[in-house]
C-alpha cells in the first residue's frame, strides 16, 4: 500500500512540475500564432488619425503602404516627393481622397506633413489612396483656438462688467503633428 502512494505522490509530483511547463508552451504557442496571423493580415496604422505620431513607413507584402508623419519636399501636377527617414518617395496623388474632408490637392505646399495610404507602383513610387495632411488640420486647430480665445476674452469682458466670476483663460498647448 505504501508503494502505491509513493507512486501516486511521484506522478502527482511530476505533473505539477510538467504541467506549468506545458502551459507556458501552449501560451507561447498563442502568442506565435497571434504574431503570424498579425503577419498574415499585415495591419498598418491607420492614416486618417488624429494623434502625432512619429514618422514612419509601412510596406506590406502584398505591396500596400503607409507613410506615417512624412514631409512633403516637392509637388508637381498630380506627384508629391515625400520624405521620411531620409528615404524621397515620389506618391502619384492624382486618384486619391484627401483628408481633412474637403480639402484638395492645391492645397499641399513643400513642408507639410502628411500621412499616406496607398500601394507600391512598378516605378517604385506610391500611387496614393488616401493623403492626410496634417499640417492642414495644425492650421485649422491654430485658427479655431485663436477664435475660442478670442471669443473668452470677450465674455470675461461682460462678466467683469457683471461682478461675476471671470473664466480662466485657456492654458497653451501644442498641435504640432
Amino acid at each position: 500500500m505504501k508503494r502505491y502512494y509513493l507512486i501516486a505522490g511521484l506522478l502527482l509530483t511530476v505533473g505539477l512540475l510538467v504541467l506549468p511547463v506545458i502551459a507556458k508552451e501552449n501560451s507561447s504557442t498563442m502568442a506565435l500564432e497571434r504574431a503570424i496571423d498579425k503577419l498574415e493580415k499585415f495591419e498598418l496604422p491607420d492614416v486618417e488619425s488624429t494623434g502625432s505620431h512619429n514618422q514612419s513607413l509601412f510596406v506590406g507584402p502584398r505591396g500596400q503602404v503607409r507613410i506615417i508623419s512624412g514631409e512633403v519636399k516637392s509637388i508637381a501636377s498630380s506627384t508629391i516627393s515625400v520624405e521620411v527617414w531620409g528615404l524621397t518617395l515620389q506618391v502619384n496623388i492624382g486618384s486619391a481622397s484627401f483628408r481633412p474632408k474637403g480639402e484638395l490637392a492645391s492645397t499641399l505646399k513643400v513642408g507639410d506633413k502628411v500621412n499616406i495610404k496607398g500601394k507600391m507602383n512598378s516605378a517604385g513610387g506610391v500611387d496614393a489612396e488616401v493623403v492626410h495632411n496634417l499640417s492642414r488640420r495644425k492650421a485649422v486647430t491654430d485658427e479655431l483656438s485663436a477664435q475660442i480665445r478670442k471669443l473668452i476674452e470677450r465674455l470675461r469682458e461682460l462678466q467683469l462688467k457683471a461682478g461675476m466670476p471671470l473664466t480662466p483663460l485657456p492654458v497653451a498647448t501644442s498641435t504640432t503633428p
